[in-house]
């Protein structure tokens, strides 16, 4: 609320800002703005800010994000638009603002406006260029084809191909080929045509209609999706006058189905064509080569060609009979060969041979057996006696064994081996092992040095002691009292 000062309505600055803006806002809640776009820039809020300029003056602009997302174009510098909000004051600043809703091409639609964008980036990117565009296959042997299953176009491309006779392979995946769900329709059909083995090209077709209902097919990701097929694709998408981006971005563009049935059959009808042409070419030369031939043998020497003939035919009768001869020696040959090996045989199947021939196989296996026997009971004695040499000398190492020669072993509290004096203290409890029984002992004192030295087989090694073991309380007791007396 202003303040007043000597009589005087004072505000303060924000008070003054938030009342101009809520004046504008009642005075302006929807307005219609022209201008040029200035300064553009997109948040990484996805908020954008620009500003519309004419010849006299500037209007900042705040388009937020939940608006930003739905425009169907890319707003850029220098393009004319409408811009549809509420007029305001940004407080912050001051700054007169228009907070937009809506935002349109001026001058040219924004589907139209969308479309160029894309065209121009597609181009810029190289994909719309003919120089990378792929060749048909001459002869493919399995055509995939996008369309949907009630449209015209397939039955035309069918009525072209049966009446060409095509002889390839037809591989049809449905699609919508019209509305909202067009784009990602087709896409997901050209998606199971490249798991399909062996498509060498696909065509892309639906029949003629009106700039709305083929819109799908300037769809940018269904575009950029045909530049990227694995095979060439052709887009035959409606008439003459229609073009699509997926017509730019494919590697062939037909101005109807009809006419791309024709051109994937084009070589095939030019081979045919070649074919026929060659066939009738063949002919003619064969029937000249023939009645060039008769002309020379009815003008010839009748005579001497006869004498030819017969010369040849008498010759050819000659090494006939001289191979019928032979074949005749070799058969009579073989045969008496093969007749010598069946008296072999039938003397050698006799009941008497087949007899002597069990007997000494009989005598064989007898023989192999005790022959196997004897060996197996040699190698198994032989085994035995190893075996209990090898126990004797583990049993002459074993710890038991040296214990049995009067050594004993002493063990910890914790069950551990005790191998060296330096980790006892007088007053330790031990457990001793002899070679037949075992001891609790008692530690009354310790002794380092070399065991050779303590055993008296070698030179002494000083040591703070001996070390006594007992065995019982009682000598406990009179170890104590020794190691007390002067």
């Amino acid at each position: 609320m202003p303040k007043e000062w000597s009589g005087r309505q004072v505000y303060t600055v924000g008070e003054l800002v938030a009342l101009l803006a809520g004046e504008l806002e009642s005075a302006f809640p929807d307005v219609w703005v022209e201008g040029e776009v200035s300064g553009f820039r997109r948040a990484p809020s996805g908020h954008c800010y620009f500003a519309l300029k004419d010849s006299r003056a500037v209007l900042k602009v705040a388009l937020f994000r939940t608006h930003a997302a739905r425009l169907p174009f890319q707003p850029e510098n220098g393009m004319a638009v409408l811009a549809r909000g509420k007029l305001s004051v940004f407080e912050a600043s001051g700054d007169l603002q228009l907070y937009a809703t809506v935002l349109e091409p001026s001058g040219l639609g924004a589907l139209q406006m969308a479309l160029e964008q894309a065209k121009r980036r597609l181009a810029a990117e190289g994909l719309t260029d003919p120089a990378r565009h792929r060749p048909i296959p001459p002869f493919p042997r399995r055509v995939g084809v996008v369309t949907s299953l009630a449209g015209a176009a397939l039955r035309d491309v069918l009525s072209v191909l049966r009446r060409r006779s095509a002889g390839f392979d037809l591989v049809v995946a449905p699609a919508l080929v019209q509305g909202a769900e067009c784009p990602a329709s087709v896409k997901s059909a050209l998606g199971r045509l490249a798991r399909v083995p062996g498509i060498d090209v696909v065509l892309l077709t639906r029949g003629g209609g009106s700039p709305e209902d083929l819109w799908g097919f300037n769809d940018e990701g269904l575009a950029r999706f045909v530049a990227a097929f694995p095979v060439p694709v052709i887009s035959a998408i409606g008439h003459e006058v229609d073009t699509v981006l997926t017509d730019l971005t494919a590697d062939l563009r037909a101005a109807t189905p009809s006419a791309a049935a024709e051109l994937l059959t084009a070589r095939v009808e030019e081979a045919r064509t070649l074919a026929r042409s060659s066939r009738r070419a063949l002919g003619r030369l064969l029937s000249h080569r023939l009645g060039s031939l008769k002309e020379r043998l009815s003008g010839g020497r009748p005579g001497r060609l006869r004498a030819l003939l017969e010369s040849r035919l008498e010759r050819a009768e000659e090494a006939r009979d001289r191979l019928e001869e032979r074949a005749g020696g070799a058969m009579r040959r073989r045969l008496d060969r093969e007749a010598g090996r069946l008296l072999v045989c039938r003397r050698a199947l006799s009941p008497e041979e087949l007899r002597r021939w069990l007997r000494a196989l009989s005598d064989r296996l007898e023989g192999g057996r005790l022959r196997l026997r004897a060996a197996g009971e040699g190698a198994l004695a032989s085994r035995r006696d190893r075996a209990a040499s090898l126990a004797r000398l583990l049993d002459s190492l074993s710890p038991l064994r040296v214990l049995g020669r009067g050594y004993s072993v002493a063990f910890d509290s914790g069950g551990r081996p005790v191998s060296d004096a330096s980790v006892l203290s007088p007053g330790d409890r031990l457990e001793v092992l002899f070679g037949r029984g075992a001891a609790a002992c008692g530690v009354l004192m310790t002794r380092d040095g070399d065991p050779r030295a303590l055993l008296g087989l070698g030179p002494r090694v000083d040591g703070p002691g001996p070390t006594a073991v007992e065995s019982g309380p009682e000598e406990a007791e009179r170890g104590r009292e020794e190691k007390g007396r002067p």
